[in-house]
């Protein structure tokens, strides 16, 4: 088996997931690899020594600490707001920055519809002007020697 499966074996055996079947095959394999029993060596150390330092622990020791917190200022609803001129102000900039593009944005729209309907009225009278010019009849000028001018219309 490899190391690395070995090494999660052993530490499974000692958080207490190793199941009584797997045990076995941990054993087998400590008793052929020299550094998973180093490794597993210091596991066993560090689980005694965590136990002992466990038993030190005084009993008053953790109502003494809870005492001596005190109790904690609650945090307002606005927490940003206090003593921080910085954040109030960032937070000012920001509502004013908002309501200004929504203004400009509104003002685009505005803007835009109107030369849509310049537009519109653009192409109705170019098409007035179209039809203007192709109903007036054709007419040709000429003149005579004696300088008059007949203008004849051609229907």
């Amino acid at each position: 088996m490899k190391t690395d499966e070995t090494l999660n074996m052993i530490n499974k055996y000692f958080d207490g997931e190793l199941q009584k079947t797997e045990e076995a095959f941990l054993f087998t394999n400590l008793s052929l690899d020299e550094e998973a029993r180093e490794y597993f060596k210091k596991c066993n150390l560090l689980k005694t020594s965590i136990q002992e330092s466990m038993e030190q622990f005084p009993d008053e020791l953790e109502e003494r600490i809870f005492y001596n917190i005190g109790k904690v200022p609650e945090k307002g609803f606005y927490p940003f707001f206090r003593n921080n001129v910085f954040n109030l102000t960032a937070y000012t900039l920001t509502i004013l920055l908002i309501i200004v593009s929504f203004f400009l944005y509104k003002q685009k729209s505005m803007v835009s519809e109107q030369l849509i309907t310049s537009a519109l009225q653009m192409e109705k009278q170019s098409k007035l002007i179209n039809v203007l010019y192709h109903s007036i009849p054709v007419t040709e000028v000429s003149s005579a020697v004696d300088y008059q001018i007949i203008v004849t219309e051609e229907l």
